[in-house]
């Protein structure tokens, strides 16, 4: 896997599936980090329909920042005191604490703690940046046209907001390779060139992404999301389809149990004809108990099937990618 940096020349507008034209809206919001989707363009070789990235990243003094696993919680409102949560019995408990804690959200953690993470150690505040301290807003307002007249049409006031990388900050995608070097990016046909910066993060991408995880049965472990993920399987408490298959790159699959999920929340993703999906976002993680033995490699899937919206290539493209985790970080 490569990493790879998309340095866009303005201000990056990513819209979500409402439109301000059709009134659905009149402050619309950038969404960031992005998904996947908007770097398929740049990874697809030239006579393939689409290409395969497996995560979307931040960097800033070359420590890559992945987005916080939705296992640490931090003091409500105000942050610090980090935790990682761990099942006590059948559910998640903070212990001898009367503070209120609340999942990391609107954060991301330096690729330097994500070891700490792994191995279930303290983290403190300088392990994480806030998304808001590494990217700037632009607010513009404008108002939609009536067509027929040229005129303004009353009540069509909108704003939009685009985000700026401060200075020093990049923003990079996973993948195997990248064949397009330049090309739009973002909308309103954003130019925006890439160009490879492995070797700057080469430690990070040895280990966090590479390497093995030796699956006993009746072990656990952690599935950390680098992509967002759609479910075919309900996860509510009561049912009784609480099992997942786990998939690699060489087509080696492992079923597990969830015993829990740690969300990030859900984003709605849709592509060019296809029904939107409202899909489990980057950072989420699930714990999981091992159904049979066996070895993964650390970066992988989880296995859909049926098919997706009937899209045949959809975890080639990379979307329900993850990162598999012994529990306690002895990956082998």
């Amino acid at each position: 896997m490569k990493l790879f940096e998309v340095i866009p020349q303005n201000p990056i507008w990513l819209g979500g599936l409402k439109h301000i034209t059709a009134g659905d809206e009149h402050y619309m919001r950038s969404v960031f980090l992005p998904n996947i989707m908007r770097f398929f363009k740049f990874v697809k070789k030239e006579k393939e329909r689409k290409g395969a990235c497996y995560g979307v990243f931040l960097a800033k003094d070359e420590n890559l920042l992945l987005p916080a696993p939705a296992d640490i919680v931090g003091k409500r409102k105000t942050g610090g005191d980090w935790r990682i949560l761990k099942l006590e019995g059948r559910i998640p408990l903070i212990k001898r604490t009367l503070e209120a804690y609340e999942t990391v959200s609107g954060y991301l953690i330096k690729s330097e703690a994500f070891n700490k993470w792994i191995e279930y150690k303290n983290l403190s505040n300088n392990d994480f940046q806030k998304l808001n301290d590494l990217i700037d807003v632009d607010r513009r307002t404008g108002i939609k046209i009536d067509r027929e007249e040229g005129t303004a049409e009353e009540g069509f006031l909108y704003t939009q907001e685009r985000i700026r990388l401060k200075e020093g900050v990049k923003l990079l995608f996973l993948a195997r390779e990248c064949y397009k070097k330049e090309g739009f990016f973002g909308g309103e046909r954003n130019p925006a060139t890439i160009r490879e910066v492995s070797k700057n993060y080469e430690k990070s991408l040895k280990e966090i992404f590479q390497g093995s995880v030796k699956v006993e049965r009746g072990k656990i472990y952690r599935f950390y999301l680098t992509s967002h993920t759609y479910l075919n399987a309900s996860l509510e408490v009561d049912s009784l389809e609480k099992n997942i298959t786990i998939r690699d790159f060489q087509g080696e699959k492992i079923d597990f149990k969830v015993l829990w999920l740690f969300s990030a929340g859900t984003e709605f993703i849709s592509g060019f004809g296809k029904p939107a999906l409202n899909m489990l976002k980057p950072g989420t993680v699930f714990l999981l108990e091992a159904l049979e033995s066996g070895r993964l490699n650390k970066l992988c899937q989880i296995f859909a099937e049926p098919l997706v919206n009937k899209v045949e290539r959809f975890l080639d493209s990379g979307w329900n990618s993850g990162l598999l985790i012994s529990e306690g970080g002895s990956n082998s």
